[in-house]
């Protein structure tokens, strides 16, 4: 009898004699179906959903293009996500994509043309012992199934559909008018370390308001533009210490220019991750949303 798939021999020696064989059917009856299923329970599973969606945000917008792995050690945890239950039994990670073995030529594609406003790429694998018949001790062999996919982003990080046409629609606008295109401009609205000694509520409170009043000099209502980024911003300045907030992007337009622009809000960044952000230019403006709207008005009139 073989001990994976209980295939029914004469004799041991039938068993070693057929195990070339028979090893590559046993593998496929076991993990056929394994990886499909794990992609299925992710799917509908709204808390493991929104985990690996914030992984997946957090990780293209620090980055950049990417997959998030998730590796399952053996076919017994793998079979116990799929059962039921919302431990994953595995620690999703985000790999940029450059970083993926080069023979995952299928994961490698979809890394490059998915839509990072709206999906992410996910990778599921699973190692799966076998034994190998033979004389002697037991011998093991490991061998790893897996299944990539484009999942959905939970509807709290994905930005409105309308938003997300409007670049293309804004290029186009922009080719017309003669501006040559290269894409939207890009406001991040970040918050710079050193003001500590704030309390974490008035802290997040001075970012909110610097967020809206930023927006609203370019003519954005983000309370009735981004209704559910506006949302999550209340929650954040209501929450304790241990609320995040996720980074999210928009492409509101510019009530002036009459130009769509990237917006990237990320208020709760880490200071080590602050350097990844690309410099000022021409195109790029990064603003600090952390200072107190006096000193913010006095440099103002100071630049003036």
């Amino acid at each position: 009898m073989c001990h994976n798939c209980n295939h029914m021999y004469c004799s041991r020696r039938c068993r070693r004699a057929h195990w070339q064989n028979h090893r590559k059917t046993c593998l496929d009856r076991r993990t056929a179906s394994l990886c499909p299923s794990i992609v299925e329970a992710i799917r509908t599973n709204d808390r493991c959903a929104e985990r690996l969606s914030t992984i997946a945000r957090r990780g293209y917008l620090t980055h950049g293009r990417g997959a998030v792995k998730c590796y399952f050690s053996g076919v017994e945890l793998a079979d116990k996500f799929v059962r039921g239950g919302d431990d994953m039994h595995c620690e999703p990670v985000y790999a940029k994509w450059t970083d993926i073995d080069p023979e995952l030529d299928a994961l490698a594609q979809l890394c490059k043309t998915y839509n990072p406003d709206t999906r992410y790429v996910l990778h599921v694998s699973v190692c799966v012992l076998s034994e190998v018949p033979g004389p002697g001790p037991v011998q093991w062999e490991r061998h790893v199934v897996y299944k990539c996919a484009k999942m959905h982003l939970d509807k709290s990080l994905r930005a409105s559909e309308t938003a997300s046409s409007e670049p293309a629609a804004a290029a186009t606008a922009d080719d017309h008018r003669g501006g040559g295109g290269g894409g939207p401009d890009t406001l991040i609205l970040t918050s710079l370390p050193g003001r500590d000694r704030r309390d974490v509520r008035t802290a997040r409170r001075v970012c909110f308001v610097n967020v809206q009043r930023h927006l609203r000099q370019r003519g954005v209502e983000l309370r009735h533009q981004f209704p559910d980024v506006h949302r999550k911003l209340c929650e954040y300045v209501d929450g304790g210490p241990d609320v995040t907030f996720t980074p999210v992007t928009v492409y509101p337009r510019d009530r002036a220019s009459g130009k769509t622009f990237m917006c990237i809000i990320m208020p709760d960044t880490e200071p080590e991750k602050l350097s990844l952000l690309p410099g000022d230019s021409a195109r790029v403006q990064t603003i600090d949303v952390g200072r107190e709207n006096a000193t913010a008005a006095a440099d103002d009139r100071t630049q003036q």
